[in-house]
């Protein structure tokens, strides 16, 4: 007969066996490290939304025209999104639908500067896609 995948997670220590057995690196620094650096992607992808938005309507005013108002709504929900998420506890479903508006955002404006928004969607989603293990003692993922 086997032994247990938690038994032998806590014998090999392999990651993938212990990613199995439901167990996860338990070193809190790690944890804390990894939550960390999803934050500041958070808040980096926002930072740059916000200077993305206030260097695309300096270029739409010196062409000499308006910004289109859904535009402008698609940054400000994106950035205000991300400032969310970057405080909250359900961070991922809020980072997903921030990467998604920032994707389609960047996908409108790529004849004119849109590309420069690339880096935000690019660190929203690595933030979506990080840490979201539930902690031994049973808490809600972050």
């Amino acid at each position: 007969m086997a032994p247990c995948p938690k038994v032998m997670a806590r014998q090999c220590g392999c990651a993938l066996t212990a990613k199995l057995a439901g167990r996860y690196d338990t070193d809190p620094a790690r944890e804390d490290d990894e939550r960390m650096r999803s934050r500041w992607l958070v808040i980096g992808a926002a930072v740059w939304t916000a200077g993305y938005g206030g260097v695309c309507l300096a270029v739409i005013a010196g062409q000499g025209s308006a910004p289109a108002w859904w535009y402008v709504a698609l940054l400000v929900g994106a950035a205000g999104s991300l400032v969310v998420a970057s405080a909250g506890q359900r961070r991922r479903p809020i980072l997903i639908v921030a990467a998604a508006v920032l994707a389609v955002a960047a996908l409108a404006g790529v004849l004119s500067i849109g590309m420069l928004l690339v880096p935000a969607v690019v660190a929203a989603a690595v933030a979506a896609a990080g840490p979201s293990r539930r902690r031994q003692s049973g808490q809600p993922a972050i």
